[in-house]
Order: C-alpha cells, then structure tokens, then sequence
C-alpha cells in the first residue's frame, strides 16, 4: 500500500477492519481454535440464559428498586441503548465463566460466591466503559462524584457500600446511579467474601481505577510508550482483579509463578482483540486503541498516516499471533489439569474471542 496515504479515510478504515478479522480467524483456525458456527451458536445460547439469571437474580436485588427498570429500559445510554441492553447478560457471564475458569486452573474448588462478585465487577467495568464510549462528556462529571476518596472508604469501611447505595439517589443521572450501585454491589460482596488478602485486591481495584480515567482522559504530551502501557493496563488489571479475589494465597508468598503467568495470558487474549475488534471505532472517536498508538509515526501523527502505518506493516497480524499463543497458552495448562476440572476451558476463551468479532 504505498499509495495508502492517499485514500479517503473511510477506505483505509474499511480495510483496517477487514484486515484485523481475517488475521484473527486465519490465526485461530490455523491451530484448531477459531469455533465453528455450530459450537459457536450453543455457546452464545447458553452464555446467554446465564447472564439473564446472573442479572435477575444477583444484579437486581443489589440495586434500589426504583432503578432496577433502568436495566431493561430503552432510555439510559441514549443511543447506545440496544448495545447496553445485549451488554448486560454477556459481560455478567464473562465475569462468573473466567473466575470458575481461573478457580479451576488453579486447582482450587470453585466457589459460586466468588465467581458471583466477580460476574458483578466486569458488569460495573463493561458500564464505565460504555459511558465513556458513548457519553464521554459525563465522565468528568462522574469523577467528581466518585474519586480516589470514595475508593479509599469503600476499601476501609464494609458499611460505605449501602451509604453509597443511598447517596446515589440523589444524582439525576440514571447511568451515575446505575454505576454507582454496581460498584457498591461489588464491594458488598468483598466484604462479605472476608478474603484474608483484601488489600491486595484493593490495591489492583485502585490501579484499575487509575487504568480508567487515565484511559478515558487522554492528556496531550503523553509518549507512546506510556499511553500503550495505560492500554495494557486498562484491559488486563480486571483480569488480575478476578484472579486475586478468588485466590487466597495473594499475598502469601505461596502463588505460582506459572498461575500468574496464565492469568497474564487470559488478560493479553482480550487486551488485544479487544482492540483487534474495536480499532475502526477507537480510530473515529480517537479512544485509546495499542494497535493505533504503535502504528503512529511520531506522537503527532494523522489518522490518515497512523491507519496507512497499520496496512503497510505487520502489528495487525502480530497482535492476532498474540491472541492465538495467548490461547495455546491456556489450552496446554488445561491439558495438564490433571483432574480434567479445567476440561473445556479454552474453548469457552475462544468462543468468546469469537463473539467479541462479531
């Protein structure tokens, strides 16, 4: 493409989604893990009756009443409605499938609570997301209201998550209250969990806060360097979270080496195809995106330069790579989970891998 600089925008983005798509599925089917529509169709059914029960039953009753319906309205995230409305069911399963998946790997009996407050967390993740997403001129306003100090008291207080709950009601912002309570319901539960190690969680949930807003703010003069190393963080700390909530020998000196190394690989698998999947729409909303910060010439660079660096170099079909060695990664500690307890594991990352392109 050494013309590639002189097409219109809207080409060059064409080709950049094409492009990231096929090299994931060439990647994937190359080694035997890209689900064919068959296995793909009965996960998707059954990811989904998971998530309307994790939502009626575990995600409602942690919201006040007169808010629940906000769940199922077409009104909140505006025109991002349809897209919150699907978002809900899947991102309540992700979590609870990759904390009874992490459980497994680590030889551990799963506990349904665990994998509950984690279901809840990567809700509470994928809505502040969304808002930023869609609705980025309310992010600002709800940092103001939740800020590192209100982190710092829901860590030290197990009584600050109901005052939060209470002190929602009073913003005129259904998508603030919605997140607010999310976050409560997530704290309720580590509370309630009593994990010996609760500090070292808290101290990734700060980090991943900071992940957030760094993200969601970019500040000018920041080198590529740093904004791809905010990327790495925003999408794989929610990763580590999961992983610390339900592991009780955070902190004890007695973690293995090689089950932080896999909970390193499953974070790499969605850091990367999340931007695989998201790279046009990061492109048009200039969000932070590691396949566009690697491909800038320099830090000032267009769009129009960035996206002809991404076509006439390889990170595209790199990154696919990652994903896939990420994947073979997880699929040989499945295979020797002695028990067969973690049997299936990889499949349910590669469904989902597959669902985020589609």
């Amino acid at each position: 493409m050494s013309s590639g600089h002189e097409w219109p925008i809207g080409l060059l983005l064409d080709e950049v989604w094409l492009r990231a798509r096929r090299a994931v599925v060439n990647s994937l089917a190359d080694v035997g893990l890209w689900p064919d529509a068959a296995e793909q169709l009965t996960f998707t059914t059954a990811k989904r009756l998971r998530g309307k029960e994790l939502r009626d039953r575990v995600l409602l009753p942690a919201l006040r009443e007169e808010d629940r319906r906000w769940i199922v309205s077409p009104a909140i995230f505006g025109a991002s409605n349809r897209r919150f409305r699907a978002k809900t069911p899947s991102a309540l399963a992700f979590g609870l499938d990759i904390s009874k998946g992490m459980q497994m790997i680590a030889g551990r009996p799963v506990r349904q609570d665990v994998a509950e407050a984690c279901a809840v967390f990567n809700f509470g993740i994928s809505i502040f997301d969304l808002l930023h997403d869609t609705q980025s001129d309310l992010v600002a306003d709800f940092t103001a209201q939740f800020d590192q100090s209100v982190l710092s008291r829901l860590n030290s207080d197990p009584d600050f998550p109901r005052r939060l709950v209470e002190n929602s009601a009073g913003s005129d912002v259904p998508e603030f209250r919605l997140i607010l309570q999310t976050i409560a319901a997530v704290y309720q539960r580590l509370h309630a969990l009593d994990i010996g190690h609760f500090d070292q969680v808290a101290e990734l949930l700060a980090a991943a806060y900071d992940a957030e807003i760094k993200s969601a703010s970019l500040a000018a003069g920041q080198s590529i360097a740093e904004l791809r190393q905010t990327s790495r963080e925003k999408s794989t700390l929610p990763f580590a979270i999961i992983s610390a909530i339900g592991d009780p020998d955070l902190g004890s000196g007695t973690q293995s080496t090689a089950h932080g190394q896999i909970v390193d690989s499953i974070g790499s698998i969605f850091w990367r195809i999340d931007d695989l999947a998201d790279i046009v729409s990061d492109a048009r909303s200039e969000s932070l995106n590691s396949l566009l910060v690697e491909a800038r010439r320099d830090e000032k660079a267009e769009i129009a330069s960035t996206l002809t660096g991404l076509l006439e170099g390889s990170r595209i079909e790199a990154s696919a790579q990652e994903v896939r060695d990420a994947l073979l990664h997880v699929r040989s500690v499945v295979d020797e989970c002695g028990d067969g307890s973690a049997k299936g594991f990889d499949r349910v990352l590669a469904c989902y891998v597959r669902a985020w392109l589609e």
